[in-house]
């Protein structure tokens, strides 16, 4: 069976070691014949081998048959095989799509939070600004009002110092 493997190639044994294999049925067992060991090829690879004993002598019209017959066994293996790697490639490919649509939602929805933000944000600074708007006509106002303050008390001061001299 390996040298089949290996080789690529049909094996048909005539000479078989009366240890090699027995076939066993519910008559009783004995020892065949004739031995074929078909690889199953497709596209240069191997996919398994085929091994059927014989009591009698093996045809090549059968073997043949039963080398076409590989050849069909391997390639549905074949596409068993291929069309398990397009599934699993295409769940890969469905759940890396699901993985992205989710992470752009994500990243629309960060968006729109750091556009609210941006806008308490200005919406903050108007305010603060008006606020220091305020304050500086307010302090404007405190100036000026603590200037005439100043001078009030100032005229309040000579006039005490005034009537302090005409008293004496």
């Amino acid at each position: 069976v390996g040298q089949a493997w290996q080789e690529k190639s049909t094996l048909y044994i005539t000479d078989v070691p009366g240890d090699y294999i027995q076939i066993t049925s519910g008559l009783g067992d004995a020892s065949p014949s004739s031995i074929l060991i078909v690889p199953m090829i497709v596209n240069e690879e191997v996919f398994g081998v085929i091994e059927l004993a014989s009591f009698e002598a093996i045809e090549d019209y059968k073997v043949k048959f039963v080398e076409r017959l590989a050849e069909t066994i391997a390639s549905t293996i074949s596409t068993v095989k291929v069309n398990q790697r397009t599934k699993v490639l295409l769940e890969k490919s469905q759940l890396a799509s699901e993985q992205m649509r989710l992470k752009e939602k994500q990243l629309r929805e960060n968006q729109e939070v750091m556009e609210v933000t941006q806008r308490d944000m200005e919406l903050n600074l108007r305010e603060a600004e008006a606020e220091l708007s305020d304050i500086k006509v307010s302090d404007a106002q405190l100036s000026e009002e603590n200037e005439i303050l100043k001078n009030v008390v100032l005229k309040t001061t000579k006039e005490l110092e005034r009537f302090k001299e005409e008293d004496q």
